[in-house]
């Protein structure tokens, strides 16, 4: 059997198995044209190819994607991403993404439910590897509450359709922008407000982001504990 690195748009090369005949495992095939590529997000274990015009691809673990020859790693390395490191907030993530985990500040500025969400792909290597893979993206939503009376209990939070900001952090791991004062300690750090959604109001990640993160830095700076989703724990 011989070996060959197929690119990864996020974590560079993964040595893959590259055989001929019929694909032992009886799993799915999927194709791809030889013209392209082939990534696996967040990583794949298993390709099984033959010598043909078109790969007969085996997916064991992970989501594949067909990415141009060619293709700038700014454009493979995060969508929310631009060449210069400015980072947008995903568009109609609480459909697209997957939702992590919830906090709950009952009072001060930062009051109401604080919602988080990364991709299913981040998420599934997360639980692989123990680390977000590069190129994953975790968005918190904050929301105020509202409280009431119900027939489970008196004063019983729940959350509004009052949206106060959003937080974007971004997995760098190869330190792309260096320069660049919103990304540093592994992340890309983003505020964004409901009065300006397409605007980073943080101009410094150590400024603006960095001291509520200091406690969880044994854990990349996230808080795990609070995302039982990463755990797959039921």
């Amino acid at each position: 059997m011989v070996r060959l690195g197929v690119k990864h748009a996020r974590s560079g090369l993964l040595p893959v198995p590259l055989c001929t005949g019929k694909d032992p495992n009886g799993l799915s095939t999927l194709m791809a044209d030889s013209g392209s590529y082939l990534t696996s997000y967040p990583y794949s274990q298993g390709i099984t190819m033959n010598n043909s015009n078109k790969f007969p691809l085996v997916i064991i673990l992970g989501l594949v994607l067909t990415v141009p020859l060619g293709a700038s790693s700014a454009e493979t390395f995060s969508p929310y991403v631009d060449t210069e490191g400015n980072i947008s907030l995903p568009q109609d993530f609480r459909l697209r993404m997957v939702h992590l985990g919830s906090w709950f500040v009952p009072e001060g500025d930062a009051s109401g439910f604080h919602d988080v969400y990364t991709e299913a792909e981040s998420a599934t290597a997360y639980r692989a590897i123990g680390e977000f893979p590069d190129g994953a993206t975790l968005v918190k939503e904050l929301r105020a509450s509202d409280s009431a009376d119900y027939t489970t209990g008196k004063g019983v939070h729940s959350a509004s359709t009052r949206i106060k900001q959003w937080f974007v952090m971004v997995k760098d791991a190869k330190e792309r922008f260096t320069g660049n004062p919103t990304w540093g300690d592994g992340w890309g750090w983003a505020l964004f407000k409901t009065d300006a959604p397409e605007v980073n109001a943080s101009k410094s990640y150590q400024a603006d982001c960095l001291s509520c993160h200091i406690p969880a830095t044994e854990t990349d700076l996230v808080y795990i504990h609070a995302y039982p989703t990463l755990s797959g724990a039921r």
